[in-house]
């Protein structure tokens, strides 16, 4: 497989904060509220972990932004299929 180098941009940071956040928003919608999760607490505290560790990785997108490089150092390799 070919590796090609894809520059990071600032459209790519605003897009990873709103894709993180519309998992969230499906996972709390349609899944911990979901009749099933609301009547089985162990299946919803499952459903909420999986929901607190997108958000982690919300936070931990925002670390990225504040500690990105000025350089463009954070080039990352992306497989090409």
């Amino acid at each position: 497989m070919k590796e090609e180098k894809i520059k990071i941009n600032k459209g790519h940071y605003t897009e990873m904060f709103d894709r993180i956040h519309v998992q969230m928003e499906m996972i709390n919608t349609h899944l911990v509220q979901h009749p099933i999760a609301e009547q089985n607490e162990k299946l919803k505290r499952l459903l909420i972990k999986a929901l607190m560790t997108l958000f982690k990785a919300y936070q931990e997108t925002d670390n990225v932004v504040v500690n990105k490089p000025k350089t463009n150092k954070n080039a990352r390799k992306h497989k090409l299929r």
